[in-house]
Formats: structure tokens, sequence, C-alpha cells
């Protein structure tokens, strides 16, 4: 059993971190250039969010973890909020998408077609044709 750590982190604000972790995480290889243009580093981000230092989080994450009921009641909960948060936002974008039904959060097939260049079929012989003329239209160099 791991002992409790001498800076005890609360359960409920020992979820938000991990919560906000999570986010964080989520958002890092969804949206990799959002973290990397803002040079946003989670884990500092999180320890001054929450007045804490890695040492202390490592201690807590350690005694939480060791605690399996408790730990699993706590990601239970980071879950739910999870799900919570993603069903807001759906009914946001889809009450958006009711509103004004030419911007969608999803391409059209008319957008993406139009985004496509499509290259024209190459005619060799025109090629081969417009090579040639154009070597006889250079000065000789001899």
């Amino acid at each position: 059993m791991v002992s409790k750590p001498d800076k005890l982190i609360d359960k409920e604000t020992m979820t938000n971190i991990l919560y906000d972790m999570a986010l964080l995480e989520a958002i890092k290889y969804q949206y990799p250039f959002v973290v990397d243009s803002n040079e946003v580093n989670a884990p500092k981000y999180i320890y001054k969010k929450y007045k804490i230092d890695s040492l202390q989080f490592a201690q807590n994450n350690l005694y939480y973890a060791s605690h399996f009921n408790e730990y699993k009641e706590m990601f239970a909960e980071i879950e739910s909020r999870i799900k919570e948060q993603d069903s807001v936002l759906t009914k946001k974008i889809s009450k958006k998408n009711k509103s004004n039904p030419k911007t969608t959060s999803e391409p059209t097939t008319e957008k993406v077609t139009e985004s496509v260049i499509i290259p024209k079929k190459v005619d060799v012989d025109s090629v081969k044709r417009s090579i040639r003329q154009n070597r006889e239209k250079l000065p000789s160099i001899e």
C-alpha cells in the first residue's frame, strides 16, 4: 500500500486535474497544430493552474491509483463529464447547422470536388510535338 502524500490533493481537485489532462491530451492528438502553434506544455499548464508541482502530482496520482476503487470512481466521473460535454457540443453544432444549413461542420461533396483539381488527360503526341517545335525555335549552339 502506498502511503498518503504529505501534500494530499483532495479527490475532487485530483479528478479535475485528471479531467483537464485528458482534455489537453485529446486536443494534442486531434489538433496538434493548435498545441504546437501556441507552445502549450500541458503538464506545466496543469501544475500552474492547480498550484502544484510534478512531484506532488506524481505522488498523489500514485496514491489514488493504489486505491483502485476510488481511482476507478474518479475516472468514471471524468468519462461522464466528457460525455456530457460532447452531448452539449453536439447539440450546439446541430442547432447551428439547422439555423444556417449551408455551413456544416462536415464538408459537402460539392465543397470537396471544388477543392480537388482534376488533371486533364495528357496527349503524349501533343507533348512530343511541342518539344520538337520548341527545339526548332532555339538558336543552334554550333
